[in-house]
């Protein structure tokens, strides 16, 4: 069973992302305008230039199997004897000419051992392929995310200029009132100064993000305008066990078990050697004395008294034995990287819970009561400008719990190689 990395991508679309352009599956044309994470992922599946090496490997695979079928050759061949030489032999009188057909019959399943260790290969690239595909698909997700993070961040940076250029004015009034230093203005203007240069900042690293993205399809400068996508979703995803259980859709576990059976296919082809082949030669002998005619049959069959092929044999039962061991290792180290991953999307989910249940509604509450305290003369600028500092470092923690639990859900899709079924939970 082949793996296509467009369930990823359907996984993605519907639980990860909830994209205005999520009915399209048609890959767009070009890149303009906004930009969904299916026509990003549907792009870089077409145009990453890592996937263009692999339909030659493809050929290659087929004609490698189109020879290890082909019979051998026969021979013909021609032998003079008698030739002119000393003594009576001084003419072509006596000389004898013979014309021969030979036809080597390969035993012991050669032929068929050779095809099948040629379709394994095959396989080994279908499934490289197949691994590379859901790859670009998985990177090309976390790439969508950072774009997607890079421009929330854009607005958070935008909402601290506001927040900061609110109080420039409050400021005022309470210095002009006598209620305050003239010093707290000085601190709402440098406030203000900062909070826009971490705007042009934040703009800076939503290029690079958007550059890196557009790269995936081979584009040096994005032609996009906006990644669309609800990275505020969550969804409650099955059990660590059920997503265990779905490794063995892994392009690289199936590969390590197609690499056991092309090992085992090259061992069957050693072994076949241990049968020696038949040659079988007809032909027609002249002589030139009698001017007969007569018929030459005759046969030749190795003796395979010294060589049966014992180091080729021991060699590919090493090789098998080496393609085992590997494919066991593959699996642990896969079933870890689950277990990581799965452990980290937990660790972000959780934080996320908190973020929004807990920590984002008492900093809201705090930053709200102290701004209302500010104009009414109860608190100083500094224990605003600590609240608004809070709220942009709580709003920021919340978003990178996002990112993690995003790029972790990604990973495990990526691992199972398959769609993580699962409900939606509070986007709130």
């Amino acid at each position: 069973m082949r793996i296509h990395p467009f369930l990823l991508l359907t996984s993605c679309l519907m639980a990860s992302f909830s994209s205005a352009h999520a009915e399209n599956s048609t890959p767009p044309a070009k890149t303009t305008g906004t930009l969904s994470l299916r026509q990003a992922v549907a792009l870089a599946l077409v145009q990453h230039p890592d996937l263009a090496p692999y339909s030659k490997d493809l050929r290659i695979a087929d004609a490698q199997k189109l020879q290890a079928g082909l019979r051998v050759n026969p021979e013909i061949g021609f032998t003079l004897e008698d030739a002119p030489g000393s003594g009576d032999y001084t003419s072509f009188d006596r000389a004898q000419h013979t014309l021969q057909l030979s036809q080597l019959f390969e035993l012991g399943n050669k032929r068929a051992a050779r095809v099948r260790a040629a379709a394994t290969q095959h396989q080994i690239v279908q499934w490289d392929y197949e691994a590379k595909r859901l790859e670009i698909a998985a990177t090309t997700l976390a790439a969508f995310v950072d774009v997607l993070a890079e421009q929330r961040r854009v607005v958070q940076a935008n909402e601290a200029v506001t927040l900061a250029e609110k109080f420039a004015p409050a400021a005022k009034k309470r210095v002009d009132a006598g209620r305050a230093s003239p010093v707290e203005v000085t601190r709402a203007n440098v406030v203000t100064a900062s909070a826009k240069l971490a705007v042009e900042q934040q703009k800076g690293q939503l290029a690079v993000a958007r550059k890196r993205l557009a790269a995936l399809w081979g584009s040096a400068t994005p032609q996009f305008s906006e990644a669309v996508g609800d990275i505020d979703q969550v969804r409650d995803l099955p059990t660590l066990a059920t997503a265990t259980s779905r490794l063995a859709g892994n392009p690289l576990l199936a590969r390590r078990g197609s690499d056991v059976a092309a090992r085992e296919a090259a061992l069957a082809v050693e072994q076949s050697k241990v049968r020696p082949d038949l040659t079988v030669s007809a032909g027609i002998r002249h002589f030139n004395e009698s001017k007969d005619v007569a018929a030459v049959i005759g046969f030749s069959l190795p003796w395979p008294l010294f060589n049966k092929n014992q180091g080729g044999i021991a060699k590919a039962q090493a090789e098998v034995d080496k393609a085992q061991d590997l494919h066991a290792a593959t699996n642990v180290r896969l079933k870890t990287a689950l277990a990581i991953a799965y452990e980290q999307m937990e660790n972000a989910k959780s934080q996320i819970t908190t973020y929004r249940e807990s920590v984002m509604p008492q900093v809201e509450e705090a930053y709200k009561l102290t701004n209302e305290g500010y104009e009414n003369g109860r608190f100083g600028y500094l224990e605003v400008l600590d609240a608004s500092r809070t709220l942009a470092e709580s709003r920021q923690q919340s978003l990178e719990a996002l990112i993690r639990y995003h790029k972790a859900v990604a990973e495990i899709e990526g691992l199972t190689g398959q769609a993580l079924p699962g409900t939606k939970a509070s986007t709130k």
